[in-house]
């Protein structure tokens, strides 16, 4: 226990509880309290309160964790909810510590009282030394004798009871009522509170009326206004949060007249096996020359099912564009040939571009993502012009992570575009997506469009992840729609990359976790200039796939991929080539995986945490009887209560909770190589640890690790045979036959 704890605060706490259980029990709806738990500081989970609230050891009582203030000035609060005999034992405990400290202690309690630690005499000590021994032995007997004559059992309290219900209340600034979420809107969406009660029968209780079909899941209800503010009148405090139903979308389409050129002069082959990407989209013009290569459902408007008119073009054009280019993009840009050949295309009409229900959307993409199996790729370039919150994921990100963590899928969705009626500089739904590729639209000269907004996230992830060519005002670019039109936005950047996504998921085998960490790696500078990733991520991706998949002769290039399910610590060995006892590298790492969510947790909002240590490894001879690593970031976490290794510090240098981790070296000319420790080569140890019972029992992370020869050598081949030697399963892809193979068998459109 780091500080010392006045008699007055646990008093107060005590008063806190008493308050919040009366509250609740007059309400008489549900056995339990929903209560907030504001903290002094951001709590790491070792520092997680337990006994104070008579909570169990999986802490399954946490339903909800957000920041004190909209911009997180660096403090928690923890919602729970506890029966009331959990309550009751609480208040009870805290009575007895609060007795045992008044006659024992007086108006504080300081660590030493109640762990005193005795102290250790040095080997050949001199006098002075001796005697601050005698005395620290003095102290610690006093205050071993005061703790022998508290009468543990008279209290109802055992010694190990009351130190945890002060450790716990060394961080609790006070505890309060759940307020609920102050959601303004008229009619939105809901995410409530569980409360171990069904909240259909809660809704009965209260006399809110809702319809089956209104339940996302049993948390999530779209509500009327009416209904909506009777739950705000008789009971806010179940409201985790709420978001507006109806969603205005961020569109930047520029028109042009079309050209000369018709359908008709457009000759296209009927598709074979080529692979399939999924779009979500509005309506898809079904009478155009590609028509054959997609597969079109309408999900939502009669108004889809119409004729395409003047009136109704923009219920079309959109998702008609998108799909262009996912078919076929470089047909009508040509400086943005990227080899990855035709796609089909599955098309889902799910909006109509005005009105949109948010509710209808998120239900459609569900319905979709879970009929089609087959689809590793989807392609969603619909955005909010709302920006994003700081504090907790959008609904639609958080519907967008849950599905490509259980049906391992990869999303790609736009970075959203500043309008000229909007004024939001920030990000909006989905582009906060954790488990998605958000792209953001860079001019041809790499720097940001005129419209690209920033990115901002309080949750352990930084968006937008990667940028494109989208197109700008008088560098358009091209997609077709009744006829070939310029067109400029994120929402056109982003299909270039789902189209990379599925040539190297269908085509090359990756997993979605490889798929995004080598879109990530090619695009990560070695001096990758951090200030600009507001707007541009890790950077612009490479026009070719080739170049996303090129390996320098100066580089080694491994890709792993891990299975971290029984062992929450994993460590794998490399046999780095060294050189006169130097490794002559710089290292660069990207590490991917789609962890569970949760999104009511707020700022805590995934539930598995995988750490990658990358670096030297010594001291085999350690007490785990595993090597230590000398890691190339100096990342100590997990290695002893050390300042640097704050929660609040390895949130931020080590990105912590962040799934989409990239660890970089920095390097000039005068660089010099790592001194070799030992023979024991260089090591990887993945450490695997989750906030609650929801954690994922079983969780794929791909981790792809470059390193840059300092001298220019090629040495890729010694390390492929010490890889052997080690009997590592190890095996080589041969990118470029597969690209060729892949070239060889498309047929591109010709043009009479």
């Amino acid at each position: 226990m780091k500080n010392t704890i006045t008699l007055q605060k646990l008093k107060t706490i005590k008063t806190q509880l008493e308050e919040i259980a009366l509250f609740w029990r007059d309400k008489n709806l549900f056995d339990g309290v929903l209560l907030d738990v504001v903290f002094s500081k951001i709590i790491p989970k070792s520092d997680w309160i337990q006994k104070i609230l008579s909570l169990s050891s999986s802490s399954d009582e946490i339903r909800g964790i957000r920041y004190s203030s909209p911009l997180a000035s660096g403090t928690h609060i923890f919602t729970f909810f506890l029966t009331f005999k959990q309550i009751e034992d609480a208040i009870k405990n805290l009575g007895s510590a609060i007795s045992i400290v008044e006659f024992y202690f007086g108006e504080k309690v300081r660590g030493v009282d109640v762990c005193p630690q005795k102290p250790k005499l040095q080997q050949n000590p001199t006098e002075e030394e001796n005697e601050e021994y005698q005395q620290e032995l003095k102290t610690y007997e006093l205050h071993l004798n005061k703790l022998k004559q508290v009468d543990w059992k008279k209290h109802g309290l055992s010694k190990s009871a009351l130190i945890r219900i002060l450790i716990d209340s060394q961080y609790v600034d006070r505890m309060t009522v759940t307020p609920g979420s102050q959601f303004t809107s008229s009619t939105g969406i809901i995410s409530l509170y569980n409360t171990n009660l069904s909240n259909k029968e809660l809704f009965t209780k209260l006399g809110i009326e809702s319809n089956d079909w209104d339940w996302l899941d049993e948390h999530t209800v779209l509500l009327s206004p009416h209904e909506l503010q009777k739950l705000k009148k008789s009971l806010p405090n179940i409201i985790c949060m709420g978001c507006e139903d109806e969603i205005t979308l961020s569109d930047e389409t520029e028109y042009v007249p079309p050209p000369a050129s018709k359908d008709s002069n457009f000759v296209v082959e009927d598709p074979t096996d080529e692979a399939i990407i999924g779009v979500l989209d509005t309506g898809f013009d079904t009478s155009c020359y590609f028509s054959r290569w997609v597969t079109y459902e309408n999900k939502i408007s009669s108004v889809l099912d119409e004729n395409i008119t003047e009136h109704n073009r923009g219920a079309f054009s959109h998702g008609t564009f998108i799909t262009s280019i996912l078919h076929d993009g470089p047909r009508f840009n040509p400086d943005l040939e990227d080899g990855c050949g035709k796609f089909r295309v599955k098309h889902f009409a799910v909006a109509t571009g005005k009105n949109d229900s948010l509710f209808t959307i998120t239900s459609k993409i569900i319905e979709a993502v879970k009929s089609n199996p087959q689809i590793k790729v989807w392609n969603l370039s619909l955005g909010a012009d709302e920006a994003c919150s700081p504090d907790s994921i959008s609904f639609l990100a958080s519907v967008l992570d849950k599905l490509q963590s259980q049906y391992n899928v990869l999303f790609i969705v736009p970075g959203t575009n500043q309008t000229e009626s909007s004024d939001h500089k920030f990000i909006g739904s989905p582009a906060d997506s954790v488990n998605a590729i958000c792209v953001n639209s860079v001019r041809f000269n790499k720097l940001p469009a005129t419209y690209s907004r920033k990115g901002r996230t309080e949750h352990g992830s930084q968006k937008p992840d990667l940028s494109y060519f989208g197109g700008d005002s008088g560098e358009e670019i091209y997609a077709y729609f009744k006829g070939i039109r310029k067109i400029k936005g994120t929402s056109f950047a982003a299909p270039w990359i789902a189209r990379k996504a599925a040539f190297l998921i269908h085509y090359l085998f990756f997993t979605p976790q490889m798929a995004k960490a080598f879109l990530l790696d090619s695009a990560v500078q070695w001096n990758l200039d951090l200030p600009k990733r507001k707007y541009l991520g890790y950077g612009v991706v490479p026009k070719r796939i080739e170049d996303v998949l090129s390996i320098k002769d100066d580089e080694i290039k491994i890709c792993i991929n891990v299975g971290a399910s029984k062992h929450n610590n994993y460590m794998i060995r490399l046999p780095v080539p060294s050189d006169n006892d130097i490794y002559p590298y710089v290292a660069k790492a990207v590490l991917c995986y789609f962890p569970n969510t949760e999104r009511r947790n707020g700022v805590d909002y995934t539930c598995t945490e995988v750490d990658v240590k990358i670096g030297r490894t010594y001291d085999e001879k350690s007490w785990s009887s595993a090597p230590k690593l000398k890691t190339i970031n100096f990342d100590t976490q997990g290695e002893g209560p050390l300042p640097e290794n704050s929660e609040k510090n390895s949130r931020k240098f080590f990105q912590k909770w962040n799934n989409s981790k990239v660890i970089l070296e920095r390097f000039s000319p005068r660089t010099k190589g790592k001194k070799t420790i030992g023979d024991l080569g260089w090591g990887i140890n993945f450490v695997k640890i989750g906030r609650t019972s929801n954690t994922d029992s079983s969780i794929q992370a791909a981790l792809l690790l470059t390193l840059k020869e300092l001298k220019g050598r090629n040495r890729t081949d010694k390390f492929y045979l010490d890889v052997q030697k080690e009997h590592l399963l190890v095996k080589k892809i041969d990118i470029e036959s597969q690209i060729n193979l892949i070239h060889t068998l498309d047929q591109h459109i010709s043009l009479s």
